[in-house]
């Protein structure tokens, strides 16, 4: 959590392979892909694809300098980038995705 604001830094880094260790060379490169599972809902209620968002949410995706930013609502908004990197809008839907504590608590125990 960043102090004072709503929003979170995650900070990535690679650390270097120790001397006589079997491990991916420190100067060759990798691709790290992040693809972000992305809801817009209270805890009382439950995301269903059908419902409306299957065709609503892709209008509220719009692409920024490296990164998006999602407004299912005017009220309301997610934007996240990246520092290096770019990004690439690839929708894909997931189905029943499970949550054990709202189940543990008497709610939807999955949603889309």
């Amino acid at each position: 959590m960043i102090p004072g604001s709503n929003g979170v830094r995650l900070a990535l880094t690679r650390q270097r392979c120790p001397p006589a260790e079997e491990c991916l060379a420190d100067d060759q490169p990798v691709t790290l892909i992040i693809r972000p599972d992305i809801e817009d809902r209270n805890f009382h209620e439950d995301t269903k694809a059908y419902l409306g968002p299957e065709h609503k949410w892709p209008t509220a995706l719009q692409a920024v300098e490296r990164g998006f930013r999602f407004v299912p609502d005017a009220q309301r908004q997610l934007q996240m980038s990246a520092s290096r990197g770019g990004f690439q809008i690839e929708p894909e839907w997931q189905y029943m995705i499970q949550h054990p504590l709202e189940a543990e608590r008497g709610l939807q125990p999955a949603s889309d």
